[in-house]
């Protein structure tokens, strides 16, 4: 059942748990098909149990189902999974993401519905989203939305559009026009010393994420200690945090979000 929760997995009976993993034999379960029976009866799901007639000892092995979608299984009302070699409860932060696995993704939905092609353009700074991909801006609006379309960031129907949390978080000119997105803009916060306890500025952004990103890293290199070096009588700033670990910190922090919280 730990295997099924796990993304399924096989079941070895008749060799060594440890290298080099001899063929030992087994005298278990000498009726497989009863055995297969029992399981389905006791657990809700089939586990196919294929016997081998190996030269050193018979072997059995029971191939376990991967879990549906959503589903987690349970033995008499308990939860189980594999952490290392042990079988243990499963935690209340594991059940939680298996069984929200059914529910659409928070960035699939919808942040704005029935839009005419004048309405995306004011909202969602589609410039940008041609930048980044490297591609020419196209010779209308119209075309520029479509691509949207294409990508899974936008919908069309009866001539009106609708554009996912996903393309306003990334694309928006203001995010503060969005309700449910507002709290998801980047708030950027320099501090004396080490502690908390004194603010020396903070800068709140409102675009979306990838037309604010470029600012976000530079103010944040801005704010960060610099070394000064002179040759041939030029003074020359060193960055001691170079601009490629700063990207990386940002993108993590804006991606790995749980932006289902409000």
């Amino acid at each position: 059942m730990a295997l099924a929760n796990e993304g399924g997995g096989h079941l070895i009976l008749g060799v060594c748990n440890t290298p080099p993993r001899k063929v030992i034999g087994t005298q278990a379960f000498r009726d497989p098909v009863k055995m297969e029976e029992k399981i389905f009866q006791c657990l809700g799901f089939r586990v196919e149990i294929h016997e081998v007639n190996h030269p050193e000892g018979r072997v059995l092995t029971f191939v376990m189902p991967s879990r549906p979608r959503g589903t987690a299984y349970n033995h008499k009302g308990a939860y189980y999974m594999r952490s290392g070699e042990q079988l243990v409860p499963m935690s209340e932060d594991q059940l939680r993401k298996i069984f929200d696995e059914g529910k659409p993704d928070w960035l699939e939905e919808y942040s704005r519905t029935g839009l005419a092609a004048e309405g995306v353009v004011e909202l969602l700074h589609l410039q940008t989203y041609f930048e980044l991909l490297k591609l020419p801006y196209p010779s209308d609006n119209h075309a520029a939305i479509e691509r949207l379309v294409k990508d899974g960031l936008a919908t069309k129907n009866a001539g009106k559009y609708s554009i996912t949390r996903l393309a306003s978080v990334l694309l928006a000119k203001d995010l503060t026009r969005f309700r449910e997105l507002e709290r998801k803009a980047v708030r950027i916060i320099v501090y004396n010393g080490n502690s908390k306890l004194q603010t020396k500025l903070e800068r709140h952004g409102a675009m979306g994420y990838a037309v604010g990103f470029r600012n976000a890293v530079r103010f944040i290199g801005e704010q960060l200690p610099q070394n000064e070096t002179i040759k041939d009588a030029v003074r020359t700033a060193v960055k001691l945090v170079p601009d490629d670990v700063i990207r990386e910190l940002l993108a993590n922090a804006l991606i790995h979000q749980d932006f289902s919280i409000e």
